[in-house]
């Protein structure tokens, strides 16, 4: 979906879990959406958007996404835009963030998320 762009080596060690719902990442300050919640990991996540964002940079997130209970559980995290190119198919934008501040709670969640789908 999105390339690689040239000199781009896959840093990524844990596997991704396509997320079903795709909930939104809001940056936890302005409260605007960052975009869509396509794939998760214990390292990261991908996220599609509408407009172009500029790495690096650092955001502090929440994700609001539904457990295998049907529980509304909130992931607070600080993440760092590894990555952001167009998409080969549409409009949209595919943003790698990666972890750099995640709660141990938090932690527990995606883990749990991650096993769950």
């Amino acid at each position: 979906m999105f390339p690689e762009s040239a000199g781009t080596a896959e840093r990524r060690r844990e596997n991704r879990t396509l997320i079903s719902a795709e909930p939104n990442v809001f940056d936890r300050h302005t409260r605007e959406s960052l975009g869509r919640l396509v794939n998760l990991s214990r390292e990261g996540f991908l996220v599609v958007a509408h407009e172009p964002m500029m790495p690096p940079a650092v955001h502090e997130v929440r994700i609001v996404v539904v457990d295998d209970y049907g529980q509304l559980r909130t992931i607070n995290a600080t993440a760092e835009l590894i990555w952001c190119r167009r998409s080969r198919f549409d409009e949209s934008y595919g943003a790698g963030f990666q972890f750099s501040g995640l709660d141990p709670a938090d932690e527990i969640i995606v883990q749990h998320l991650i096993q769950a789908l």
